[in-house]
């Protein structure tokens, strides 16, 4: 009953600990990611500034996973290169022993001061500015309570005889304790927790240094495979970066586990006493990873470039669901991915309208181009829905609905041209066409409308809205284009003296859908300035 009672109490205190770095971190990005982000691209020069802001920054936001989402994201905006960004996840490494060094001090008696702090700027307060202050003191205030909730669990377990008899095969083979490291830590999500669990056996004389240093092992190993399944999923500088962590940590580790095979002994030479020596090996082993790596990241970025080449199939939207833990990044992929559209709009859909309506492009080439739109629409509004169930701030949450209006208007814009194209096409099926003078008319407007897109498309990239209200007072004029067109189409057939039905119809339809297809160009226009 003891045992089950141990088991239980050991689960809940490491579901403790890991709730409350999900806390902490969360709470240390809202503070500042955005802020990171900017400086990490301004500081950031060269490999070794890369270690340095890969380090502190890591340390700061608690997740080198986050760090290296971010690394990726600046990779793939040309921001940062391959090299630094591999510096970057070096610096991240070391970064994440920092944490250990401080959780392996003896503070967990400071747990309920945190977790008072936390809630009362949580619930008492709540503001924008106060919540993620709240949400760190009640991570940190977790954490240290399931380290101390975790360590009284395990004391019991060391006394009984069956765990301590299967705790004695286990240590005896030191790869299998590896082996469950990597397993536990990939499962976890956490390198952290399952060297915080290794402490935890540790102090209670349930494992010895040498057997817990495998565990540290393996959870160096263990925290790049949610890095390199997630990879799958985004980008081929993500899929790089993946798997050149992989490499740098699988090669130190089988460097350092040969080396411990054959000299056990050197593993006492790491400095400190009881807790502090494990974490102090754990801090080394990056420092060891980061010197050996370091002068042959050129090289490294090199073989992952020639093992997973810049060609790669062509996907409809490139965007993963990883970043959905960190919504800022997931915002501006987001938003890189409905620019991306947004062009593919402006060149594939607006400025073929003349070829269109001079009858040069195929109703069903069209009509692949909208089913694309469609497919990209589709994905990214799924995957804004699911950002919006995250814990956004009000920025955030106003930047997710603005993209959610541009995203409509895009999708509206490849509909209205369809609609366009079919038109043509029943005129061309009915042996009609327009007249020589409407249908230059009719092409007249497509640069306008192409100007409107471009302004916006630029506005939002650069983050500067001038064009755009120079473009929303000019709409005006753009009405008046309109009735000059319904009345020169009028003027055109009492010259002619000639009036058919069906093609009047059908021109003065092509002009209310390239109003409309103005309005919609409009309305990105304004949604790119926040009116919504």
């Amino acid at each position: 009953m003891m045992i089950t009672q141990s088991l239980l109490s050991f689960i809940g205190g490491l579901g403790i600990f890991l709730y409350g770095m999900n806390r902490l971190s969360k709470g240390l990005q809202k503070a500042a990611i955005n802020k990171l982000r900017h400086q990490m691209g301004v500081l950031v020069k060269n490999r070794l500034q890369a270690l340095i802001v890969g380090l502190f920054f890591t340390f700061f936001l608690q997740s080198s996973t986050v760090m290296s989402i971010i690394a990726v994201g600046l990779v793939s905006h040309s921001i940062i290169t391959f090299v630094q960004a591999l510096g970057v996840i070096l610096g991240s490494a070391i970064g994440t022993t920092l944490t250990v060094q401080v959780l392996a001090f003896n503070i967990s008696q400071l747990s309920p001061v945190f977790i008072f702090l936390g809630v009362i700027f949580l619930v008492f307060i709540s503001t924008d500015r106060v919540k993620p202050a709240g949400e760190v003191l009640l991570g940190l205030g977790l954490v240290l309570f399931g380290i101390s909730y975790l360590s009284q669990a395990v004391s019991p377990l060391a006394n009984d005889p069956f765990i301590t008899e299967w705790m004695l095969r286990l240590t005896s083979q030191p790869i299998w304790l590896f082996l469950l490291s990597v397993g536990v830590t990939a499962a976890l999500h956490s390198s952290v927790a399952m060297i915080i669990i290794g402490i935890s056996f540790y102090s209670a004389g349930a494992m010895g240094y040498e057997e817990v240093i495998w565990l540290v092992l393996g959870a160096n190993v263990g925290s790049t495979v949610p890095v390199l399944i997630a990879s799958f999923s985004v980008s081929r500088e993500g899929k790089r970066v993946a798997f050149a962590y992989l490499v740098m940590k699988l090669s130190i580790v089988v460097v350092v586990g040969m080396m411990l095979l054959i000299f056990p002994v050197i593993s006492m030479f790491i400095p400190g006493e009881a807790e502090r020596q494990i974490a102090n090996f754990h801090t080394a082993f990056n420092i060891f990873l980061a010197l050996c790596w370091l002068p042959f990241l050129a090289l490294l970025a090199k073989l992952m470039t020639r093992f997973l080449p810049p060609s790669e199939p062509r996907q409809v939207v490139h965007i993963s669901e990883q970043y959905l833990a960190i919504p800022d990044e997931a915002l501006i992929q987001t938003e890189k991915e409905v620019l991306k559209l947004s062009r593919y709009i402006q060149t594939e859909i607006i400025a073929p309208i003349p070829a269109i309506i001079d009858g040069n492009i195929d109703h069903h080439v069209i009509v692949r181009k909208e089913e694309y739109i469609d497919q990209a629409y589709l994905i990214i509004q799924q995957y804004l829905l699911k950002l919006a169930q995250q814990d956004l701030s009000k920025e955030q949450s106003d930047q997710e609905v603005k993209l959610l209006y541009m995203l409509n208007d895009l999708e509206q814009i490849g509909a209205i041209v369809l609609q366009i194209s079919a038109n043509i096409e029943k005129l061309r099926n009915q042996h009609f066409e327009l007249v020589a003078e409407d249908a230059e008319r009719l092409k007249e407007f497509i640069p306008t409308i192409e100007d409107i897109l471009q302004h916006a498309i630029t506005a939002c990239e650069e983050k500067n809205n001038k064009q755009v209200r120079k473009v929303i007072r000019e709409q005006g004029a753009l009405s008046e284009k309109e009735r000059d067109f319904r009345f020169d189409h009028f003027n055109t057939l009492l010259q002619q003296n000639e009036y058919n039905p069906a093609i009047s119809a059908i021109y003065l339809d092509l002009v209310n859908q390239l109003m409309r297809l103005q309005h919609a160009s409009m309305n990105i226009s304004r949604t790119v300035l926040g009116i919504i």
